[in-house]
């Protein structure tokens, strides 16, 4: 039987597990599996020293990072004894996260996630210019608007003032997944309320859409201040939660992470 927790950070759940030596890929989706698993959206994998985090998304794919799963990481890291001095920075597949400002009740942090990076080469983007800022593209009879940054994944930004959610399903899958995205994006669907306050669905590579997304949540705020919408801090309302993005010289995430439950998964 394999011991795991999960947890979750404004919504967006994951099981979290001390990394063991098998497919973490074929058993995020066993684990994940809403029916006939424990149901999550993702997969932590956790390695102590150095302190590691790996992050498989429902669909068994890899992530490099996870806003809201980092948040949890600490949580779990804290409850399972470990000193915020042994905690105080995570290597990613994106990268050492800087964890800051931690509170214990209610738990908050902040981690650092370092610039964003604009570059379309970065993000292997097709397309003739350096940068995929403000670009008009052809999806279910909409001309869209798109803005597209990597901040630990790629997030691609677009403004809807009143969509549905069966729509954001469907038109987050065709650009998700659209051939100009050589190796897909995460979609954001963005309102913004006044100048420090965003409203934010997410459709997410791997996982479909989410009620809370960190780097989402980054990007986003990102991208509405750089357009000059909003001002930093920004707060971003989300369906469980709410999460304050810091844009400045790097890109700055603070939220809640929250224990759900802990036991024991027996393989079937």
């Amino acid at each position: 039987m394999l011991a795991f927790s999960k947890y979750h950070g404004c919504g967006n759940d994951f099981i979290i597990i001390e990394e063991w030596h098998q497919d973490l890929s074929r058993l995020a989706q066993k684990l994940c599996h809403r029916t006939t698993g424990i149901g999550a959206d993702g997969l932590l994998a956790v390695t102590r020293k150095p302190c590691t985090m790996r992050i498989f998304n429902s669909d068994g794919s890899e992530a490099a990072m996870c806003g809201n799963g980092l948040r949890c990481f600490v949580k779990y890291c804290i409850d399972q004894g470990m000193a915020e001095s042994e905690i105080s920075s995570i290597e990613t597949k994106a990268g050492k996260i800087k964890v800051m400002d931690i509170s214990h009740d209610p738990f908050s942090c902040t981690i650092d996630l370092g610039k964003p990076d604009c570059k379309a080469s970065s993000m292997a983007i097709d397309t003739t210019e350096s940068t995929f800022m403000h670009q008009k593209l052809f999806v279910s009879d909409r001309l869209l608007s798109l803005s597209s940054v990597f901040i630990g994944a790629v997030h691609t930004v677009l403004y809807m003032d009143d969509i549905g959610i069966a729509s954001m399903d469907s038109l987050g899958a065709q650009l998700c997944s659209h051939p100009i995205f050589k190796d897909r994006t995460n979609v954001d669907f963005v309102r913004v309320m006044d100048e420090h306050t965003i409203e934010l669905i997410t459709y997410e590579r791997g996982v479909g859409i989410t009620a809370a997304c960190g780097t989402g949540a980054c990007a986003s705020a990102y991208i509405a201040v750089r357009d000059g919408k909003c001002v930093s801090p920004v707060a971003v309302l989300l369906p469980y939660g709410k999460l304050i993005v810091d844009v400045g010289d790097t890109i700055r995430l603070k939220g809640p992470a929250v224990k759900i439950a802990q036991g024991y998964w027996q393989e079937y």
